[in-house]
């Protein structure tokens, strides 16, 4: 009887499921990854369900889930298939599972899977700096009931200069690690006068420890710096901190953090026994020089790339540029360096490249001398010297020019236009011209604020002898004759439209009586005392305005033809016409410098420069004639021939289209018609504040203009480093290439601070340099 109940439940007990586990490998090292396989087989309808356990040693990267459903002749299968892809994080030998699985009323625990996680070489976790790796054994053990900071340094006494490594270590509970909703943050210690090299970031734990029955895990953090002064550098704690979990009202809920303890490091100078004399080589290991040439023969007139490079352990941005003694009969310049970093039996190093472009002046040999690289190696504490032989390179001769270039016409100098004699005036004439119709305004404006005067008295004398000398000083010779003229000229004078056209009138009048058929010679006695009642109506002044208007007009043409006319170059040409560029090209830079202000002369300093094939003197020279004379089209054709073979010319812009003196003769021009529209229009049509407002702009843009013009240029012969202080082993800030065009800030020795269109600062030697003077 008990058999049959027994048997009933046996019946009716749901089936076990099927479960079954696979990895993709059964060692790994830390940083790789490992795919982990679970398989259920079911026959209920319900779903799967998987718990996850704590994967120690793994971090869980996705994933993924799917059932599949299989159709029998007897019941319903279905399978399940859950995969994990894990990274491995630390050393050791870690199981994944067992896995809890649930399907309806059946459940079941998967079997444990093994993997081995070990470093690349056996021992510790791969992918880390050998460096850091000597490191981890200095830390110390971790301290019993919590996470525990330290700061564990390479040396604590080393030489300025000389490479550090800074190790920040935190031992972390794993079960605290564990219960973490966020992972803790380590701050690594933030040092002061030194240079820092940020090293790779270090994953996950690199070791592991138990103590009195708890496991912890090494996390660190990593970073090397090279001190830069001597003395003591205090290295401030490192923190750990972390979130811990709890509800609200939980009294161990909060931020919580821990440090380690500060340290002192000591920087000793270099020593001073052994020092050669003038050293200021690098602090370094194992230093070796060697050339390395681009090509194996050089060309006269051609570049031969040329690199100097210096393999070590130490601080590549820290090298100096070496010192070569450079052969007679070569150009030499600067292209930049490149570092290529890397480590050097734990040390950071690797190897640092000076590069120089050559250019041999004729065919022969070139004679690269011997280098020599002085450093202080602060592994034994001594000064050392990295040596190389020379080497001697054959120069063949240079390659023929196929397509040579087509001679550029050039200006014949000759006499200047009157608008060229004006805009030539010194700057006191140009502002006498300018202040003059202030004058007039102001002088005319003064005298309509005035009242009236009485009739002046009538003068003695003869009227008609005193009309006739009116009349002379307001209109040239021959003009008598013209009543418009006449009037013109009273009006421009100062008298009111009425008084000039009486005056006009009676002067017909004296002359039909004088000169007509029926005439006397004299004017009648009414007209004599008409004439003489009109000349008490002109102003007092009328006659001293006309004298200071003919003595301004006599002074101008006297400074017109005073100016003296810039000599031609005639030598230059002649030398130019004859195909001797070079030679052309001197004489036009002695006339350049005794007339400067010549568009024409700069233009044909820079043809003879181009045809010469000096092209960076070239440009520099252009760059003068573009800003005296910007609309010439040689000028024109000249700079975009120059662009097309160098695409830096074209980063220099365009040229204002006016000059600062025609911007001035615009604004003086514009004065005069302003005073001309003042004195005569004033009342009727006043356009004159128009032209004020014009000669404003023209002037502030002239002005601005000669600002511009005051700063000199120069045009970069071969690429060259912008250095932070004037001398050859000074830092580096930025690079130009060859010709960029610089402004010159300032000089010291044969140095100049310039300016990059890129708004880069820094020093440039004057041997590299074309320069294109200031203007004004």
């Amino acid at each position: 009887m008990l058999a049959l109940p027994l048997l009933l439940a046996l019946v009716q007990q749901p089936p076990a499921l099927d479960i079954t586990t696979s990895t993709d490998k059964g060692r790994a090292v830390v940083g790789e990854e490992v795919v982990f396989t679970l398989h259920a087989v079911g026959h209920s309808t319900a779903p799967f369900r998987a718990d996850l356990p704590a994967l120690d040693g793994f971090a869980l990267l996705e994933r993924k889930e799917h059932v599949d459903i299989v159709y029998g002749q007897k019941q319903l299968t279905r399978q399940y298939t859950l995969e994990l892809r894990l990274r491995a994080e630390q050393v050791g030998t870690w199981s994944i599972g067992p896995i809890r699985v649930e399907h309806g009323d059946a459940s079941g625990f998967s079997p444990a899977e093994t993997v081995s996680v070990s470093n690349a070489t056996g021992g510790a976790p791969s992918g880390l700096d050998p460096d850091l790796l000597a490191l981890v054994p200095r830390v110390p053990p971790p301290r019993a009931g919590g996470p525990s900071v330290y700061t564990v340094v390479s040396a604590d006494v080393t030489y300025a200069g000389d490479q550090v490594d800074v190790l920040t270590a935190a031992w972390l509970p794993r079960g605290l690690r564990m219960r973490l909703r966020q992972p803790p943050t380590l701050s690594p210690p933030s040092l002061l006068g030194v240079w820092s090299e940020p090293r790779t970031p270090v994953p996950g734990a690199v070791a592991s420890r138990v103590v009195d029955g708890e496991s912890y895990d090494l996390f660190v953090g990593f970073q090397t710096v090279f001190p830069l002064n001597p003395g003591a550098i205090q290295i401030p704690p490192a923190v750990l901190s972390w979130s811990t979990p709890g509800g609200a009202r939980s009294a161990d809920a909060g931020r919580r953090s821990v440090e380690s303890r500060p340290i002192t490091l000591t920087v000793r100078p270099l020593p001073a026994a052994g020092r050669p004399a003038g050293f200021n080589g690098p602090v370094a290991r194992d230093l070796r020089i060697e050339y390395r040439l681009g090509q194996n023969a050089a060309r006269a007139g051609a570049v031969l790339p040329l690199d100097v490079v210096v393999n070590g352990a130490g601080n590549l941005h820290l090298w100096p540029t070496p010192q070569l003694a450079w052969p007679g009969g070569v150009r030499v310049y600067e292209e930049g360096t490149e570092g290529t970093p890397r480590l050097v039996v734990n040390h950071l190093g690797g190897a640092k490249k000076f590069r120089f472009a050559v250019v041999p002046d004729s065919a022969g040999s070139l004679s690269l001398p011997p280098l020599e690289y002085g450093y202080f190696d602060p592994a034994d504490g001594s000064y050392r010297v990295a040596r190389t032989s020379g080497i001697v390179v054959p120069v063949l001769d240079a390659t023929p020019t196929r397509d040579p270039r087509s001679a550029v016409p050039i200006e014949v100098q000759g006499g200047q236009s009157p608008v060229e004699q004006v805009l030539g005036l010194p700057w006191y004439a140009l502002a006498a011209l300018a202040a003059v119709p202030l004058l007039i305004m102001a002088a005319v404006g003064l005298r309509d604020r005035r009242p009236p005067r009485a009739p002046r008295p009538r003068a003695a004398g003869d009227p008609a002898g005193r009309l006739d000398e009116l009349l002379d000083s307001l209109v040239p010779p021959g003009w008598r004759s013209s009543a418009f003229a006449l009037a013109a000229g009273l009006r421009v004078a100062g008298m009111d439209r009425e008084g000039a056209e009486r005056l006009v009138r009676l002067h017909s009048a004296l002359e039909a009586e004088r000169f007509g058929r029926e005439g006397n010679g004299s004017g009648s006695p009414g007209l004599l005392q008409e004439i003489d009642a009109a000349l008490a109506q002109v102003p007092r002044r009328l006659r001293r305005w006309t004298g200071i208007a003919a003595a301004i007009a006599g002074a101008a043409i006297v400074l017109l033809a005073l100016r003296a006319t810039p000599l031609a170059a005639q030598s230059g040409i002649e030398l130019y016409s004859r195909g001797e560029y070079a030679a052309a090209a001197e004489r036009f830079r002695a006339s350049t410098a005794m007339f400067r202000a010549s568009g024409a002369l700069w233009y044909d300093l820079a043809a003879a420069e181009y045809m010469a094939r000096r092209d960076a003197q070239a440009a520099a020279a252009l760059l003068a004639a573009r800003a005296l004379a910007p609309r010439d089209p040689r000028v024109a054709a000249l700079w975009s021939a120059l662009a097309r073979e160098h695409d830096q010319l074209r980063r220099a812009g365009s040229a204002w289209p006016l000059t600062a003196e025609e911007c001035f003769l615009v604004a003086i021009a514009s004065l005069w018609l302003a005073g001309l529209l003042f004195v005569v229009l004033r009342r009727r049509l006043p356009l004159w504040p128009g032209f004020l407002l014009v000669a404003a702009i023209a002037g502030g843009a002239g002005f601005a203009e000669r600002a511009e013009r005051r700063t000199p240029r120069a045009v970069l012969e071969g690429g060259a480093s912008l250095r932070l202080s004037p001398h050859g082993l000074a830092p580096e800030r930025a690079a130009v290439p060859a010709f960029g065009v610089v402004r010159l800030e300032r000089r010291l020795g044969s140095w100049w601070l310039v300016e990059t269109v890129d708004g880069a600062e820094g020093w440039v030697s004057e041997e590299i340099l074309a320069l294109s003077p200031a203007l004004d």
